[in-house]
C-alpha cells in the first residue's frame, strides 16, 4: 500500500507556504479534511483584494499519486488527480450539495486511499508543458472566482522583463522608454492644442481663454506621467533574490532592502483602456511594516513580473491615470 502525506494551504499563505501535516492514513485524512475550516477560508479567499491563495489541502503518495482538494466557492469544490507513473490525471468538481448522488469529498479520499479513485474518474494525459515537480497540479488564481463564471479581472500590460544573473537572482535596471508617450492620440491632441492657441494668437478665434485648458486636459497627464517616472526611477535597478523572497532597491547611495514578510501592502497601479494617453504607464508600490516605501516604474521592470518573482500578495487597482503615490 502507498504511503500518503499530507499539507494544507490556507488563503493568508503565500502561494509556496504550505503547512506540512506529515504521513496521514485514510481515517485521518478523512478527519483533517472535516477539520479543515473551509467556509471560512472560502469566505476569506473570495473576500480579499489582493492575490490570496485559494485554500487547499494536497494528499501525496510515494508512488507518485497526488490529490488536490481546493476550495474556491461555498457551493463546490475542485479537485485535482495526478497518475505521475501512468501519465493521467483528472480535474473535476465536486458539489457541496450532499443531497445530491455524487461522490462526497469524504468518499473520494477514501477511494484514493484504497486505490480505486482512477475506476471514477475520466483520465487524460498530463499536458506535455505541465511542469510535474509544480504544485499544486491544479493552478487556480485570484482572477478566477467561480470556475463556471470565468470572471477574469484586467491585468497590466506587460512591460520590460528582469534579466537572470545567476540562479537565484534576477535583475531589473532603468531603461527609459520615451516611445510610450508618443502615442497617435497624444500627439494628434498637442497638435490641435498647438493649432489652436496659433489660432486665438492670430486672432483668428474669440474664444475665452479658458477654452485653451481643453486639449491640456488630454495630454497634460501623461506628460506629467512620463516625466514624474523618469524622476523617481532615474538610475534605478532592483535585485530580487528568489530563493529568500528579498528584494533590493538600488538608487545612487541610497539602498532599500526587504523581503515578503517585511511587506505590509503592495499595490501594482495601471490603466486597462488601450485608448488611454495613460495606457502605457504601471507601477508597483511597497509599503513596508516600517513605514519605508518603494515605487517601481514600468521604466525599471514589469510591475506585475516583479511581484510575481519576489512572490509576495499584491492587489491590483486599474487607474484612468496611473500618478505615482506621494510618499
Amino acid at each position: 500500500m502507498p504511503v500518503f502525506t499530507l499539507k494544507i494551504q490556507y488563503s493568508q499563505h503565500f502561494s509556496d507556504q504550505f503547512i506540512q501535516k506529515g504521513e496521514v492514513d485514510k481515517e485521518r485524512a478523512v478527519e483533517e479534511f472535516q477539520l479543515f475550516p473551509w467556509d471560512k477560508e472560502i469566505d476569506n479567499y473570495n473576500r480579499s483584494t489582493d492575490n490570496a491563495s485559494a485554500p487547499h489541502m494536497v494528499f501525496t503518495s510515494d508512488n507518485g499519486i497526488e490529490l488536490v482538494i481546493m476550495g474556491i466557492s461555498a457551493e463546490r469544490f475542485e479537485m485535482g488527480y495526478r497518475n505521475v507513473a501512468a501519465n493521467k490525471c483528472s480535474v473535476f468538481l465536486v458539489s457541496n450539495d450532499f443531497e445530491k448522488d455524487d461522490l462526497t469529498p469524504e468518499e473520494i479520499i477514501e477511494l484514493l486511499f484504497d486505490g480505486e479513485l482512477e475506476n471514477h474518474l475520466k483520465l487524460e494525459e498530463i499536458p506535455k508543458e505541465e511542469d510535474i515537480e509544480h504544485e499544486p497540479v491544479v493552478k487556480v488564481k485570484k482572477e478566477v472566482k467561480e470556475m463556471a463564471d470565468l470572471v477574469v479581472e484586467p491585468k497590466p500590460k506587460p512591460g520590460k522583463a528582469g534579466i537572470k544573473k545567476n540562479e537565484n537572482e534576477i535583475e531589473y535596471t532603468f531603461k527609459a522608454v520615451h516611445s510610450d508617450i508618443l502615442s497617435i492620440r497624444f500627439v494628434l491632441f498637442l497638435l490641435a492644442s498647438g493649432i489652436y492657441l496659433w489660432l486665438w494668437a492670430n486672432k483668428e478665434l474669440h474664444v475665452p481663454f479658458i477654452f485653451h485648458f481643453f486639449f491640456p486636459v488630454i495630454w497634460a497627464p501623461p506628460l506629467i506621467l512620463h516625466l514624474t517616472y523618469l524622476i523617481k526611477n532615474s538610475g534605478a535597478k532592483i535585485i530580487i533574490n528568489t530563493n529568500k523572497h528579498e528584494l533590493t532597491y538600488i538608487k545612487g547611495a541610497k539602498e532599500i532592502k526587504f523581503n515578503r514578510e517585511d511587506i505590509f501592502r503592495c499595490q501594482i497601479t495601471f490603466c486597462s483602456k488601450p485608448s488611454s494617453t495613460c495606457y502605457n504607464y504601471s507601477y508597483v508600490w511597497f509599503i513596508l511594516n516600517d513605514n519605508r516605501h518603494v515605487v517601481v516604474t514600468h521604466f525599471v521592470g514589469d510591475p506585475l513580473e516583479i511581484a510575481e518573482t519576489l512572490n509576495c500578495k499584491y492587489e491590483i487597482k486599474d487607474r484612468k491615470a496611473p500618478f505615482l503615490p506621494v510618499v
